[in-house]
């Protein structure tokens, strides 16, 4: 999707150019023919219309997929603790309505807290929530296939990268 909407900038960029030095080939610089003002309108307009399509369908994607339901896995240990650990027992239950994502969030041996500010953002699911000792805890994860793949980020700045399957 990208690469369309560099190429389409690209094309408008060009077509501009080429404007500008027919119009500079003996033609009256601040007056264009009529019939250039009418081709680069309706190209502007086609590209525009084009490229707005693109961005619905892209920030439509995840939205579409419907997220509610218990989510099970493990969690990594990313730099604190023993690195590389695995950490059965990672719960994450949502419930999805359009962009707002709620629900609860159980670390291994804790009890669930409640996923606050959940919301889906530039093809990410982004929340935070409070542990037992009311510590904040970030988190962004996104949609990998079957998986929802992301991290969990302490007020301390320890890491937890996480990989959940829907049950």
């Amino acid at each position: 999707m990208h690469k369309t909407l560099v190429l389409l900038f690209y094309k408008m960029a060009r077509s501009r150019r080429r404007m500008a030095v027919q119009r500079s080939k003996g033609r009256d610089e601040s007056r264009p023919g009529r019939h250039e003002c009418l081709r680069h309108g309706a190209y502007a307009a086609v590209c525009s219309a084009v490229i707005l399509v693109l961005l619905l369908l892209g920030i439509s994607t995840l939205r579409a997929a419907d997220l509610s339901g218990m989510w099970t896995g493990n969690g990594v240990d990313a730099g604190d603790g023993v690195p590389g650990v695995a950490q059965a027992g990672v719960i994450l239950e949502i419930a999805q309505n359009g962009a707002e994502v709620t629900g609860s969030y159980a670390a291994p041996g804790a009890k669930p807290v409640k996923i606050e500010n959940g919301r889906i953002e530039d093809g990410r699911i982004v929340f935070w929530c409070r542990d037992s000792r009311n510590n904040l805890i970030t988190a962004t994860l996104r949609m990998s296939g079957d998986w929802m793949l992301g991290r969990l980020t302490n007020a301390a700045g320890n890491v937890m990268n996480i990989a959940l399957k829907k049950q």
